[in-house]
């Protein structure tokens, strides 16, 4: 009986793995993603960056372009992957959209890990089917933006921290450390998150040697990883940082005519140019100016900028009407425009998201009154989720941690089976 419940949960899993490539392809086909670079620009224009710097690198090679004060636009990582997957095919950019369609549904398979350890198999597959059908994540799975590869790492990093949580095991705390790296070298606002997990580890195992020995090598993992970036940037550009970017989100986050929220999104434009020229938000005196401005913006108006902060929670986990509805202003101009069929997703994958932040803030506010700040997944979320504040917030930046949000949301309905974690 065991034997069959355990292959039927494996059948379960591939076909819910095979459903996110499914409904993915047939996103990515209906929709005009470009597949010439000429045309990025035009879809994503972050897509430019990344595959910019992958010319860099393909016009003057590895090493050389590392010290290029080029490479300091966007954390390392993503235009290297794309470097090696443009070697593989005369059509680079088709081929990098359907391997992170593969990259995002292969995902799924360690939220489910993650939620079988912590919780049991039913929380497991329900959360697997949310990432695979929420909309959003479909969204970005075809794009060359970070989000696949940084949903990739982060789920990984996270199930070795669970394993080193549950097994004492230096070899899982390496591999966590490693992978953590990964995920920073992709999206450096994970920089901080070791530390963060390493506070708390101090704290609640401070008697025990093989916690804190096993936190000493996770971060040193983590530092050989991301440790020569930053060495590299401090000695070629005098910038103690792995990447520009910081001044154009704090600025767009501060901004009083949008309260910090996208500027299309309120029928504005980004105008950071008007305050760096000559010079582009990317490069090192125009992420400083705008950094300026920014800080000026956040005195003058603290009060205000305070308060879009906490409306940012829920941009950053849900969207708001302005992202959901865009470029209409409200459902109803979305109906006339689009119609009934795409409205009712629509608002089916909005009440869905809403339901499983607030049931799984729930949980974990729950959790921590019952076991205190121990659960690494839950740290997590609350790290990532207070990092993002300050800036440019949008749903985009909430979809890693969503993942991990959809089992505690779902775990609200099956207590029983936990593990030792929950």
């Amino acid at each position: 009986m065991f034997f069959r419940y355990k292959i039927n949960t494996k059948f379960l899993l591939f076909s819910i793995v095979l459903l996110a490539i499914a409904v993915r392809v047939i996103y990515f086909l209906s929709q005009p993603f470009p597949l010439t670079p000429d045309k990025l620009l035009n879809f994503y224009p972050d897509e430019n960056v990344y595959y910019s710097n992958y010319l860099l690198i393909t016009e003057k090679g590895f090493f050389r372009a590392l010290i290029d004060e080029q490479s300091l636009w966007a954390a390392p990582l993503n235009s290297m992957y794309i470097f090696i997957l443009a070697g593989v095919t005369s059509k680079p950019i088709l081929f990098i959209r359907l391997a992170n369609i593969l990259v995002t549904s292969i995902s799924i398979v360690y939220l489910y890990k993650i939620a079988v350890r912590i919780f049991n198999v039913k929380v497991a597959l329900l959360s697997s089917l949310f990432m695979a059908l929420y909309f959003p994540l479909i969204e970005v799975s075809p794009t060359l933006l970070t989000e696949p590869l940084y949903i990739l790492f982060l789920l990984v990093s996270a199930y070795y921290v669970v394993l080193a949580y549950e097994n004492r095991n230096y070899r899982y705390f390496i591999i966590s450390g490693l992978i953590m790296g990964l995920a920073t070298l992709t999206r450096s606002t994970y920089l901080l998150a070791p530390f963060f997990l390493g506070f708390f580890i101090l704290v609640h195992f401070r008697k025990n040697p093989k916690m804190l020995k096993g936190l000493s090598i996770m971060l040193i993992s983590f530092l050989i990883i991301v440790g020569p970036f930053f060495l590299k940037n401090w000695i070629a550009f005098d910038r103690l940082t792995l990447n520009n970017g910081s001044g154009a989100v704090l600025f767009l986050g501060s901004r009083m005519d949008t309260e910090g929220d996208e500027p299309p999104y309120r029928g504005k434009n980004y105008d950071t140019f008007e305050i760096t020229k000559p010079f582009t938000h990317l490069q090192s005196e125009g992420d400083d100016k705008l950094k300026e401005v920014a800080i000026s913006n956040i005195k003058a108006h603290f009060p205000d900028y305070m308060y879009w902060n906490v409306k940012k929670i829920g941009r950053l986990l849900v969207g708001n009407v302005f992202y959901w509805f865009y470029p209409y202003q409200d459902v109803v101009g979305y109906y006339h425009n689009s119609g009934l069929i795409k409205t009712f997703l629509k608002l089916a994958n909005m009440l869905m998201v809403l339901s499983v932040v607030i049931f799984g803030w729930y949980e974990i506010i729950r959790l921590i009154l019952r076991k205190g700040f121990k659960n690494p997944i839950a740290l997590i979320v609350i790290y990532h989720t207070v990092i993002m504040l300050p800036f440019l917030t949008n749903h985009r930046y909430g979809l890693p941690i969503l993942c991990f949000i959809s089992m505690f949301g779902f775990s609200y309905f099956f207590q029983k089976e936990k593990g030792e974690l929950a």
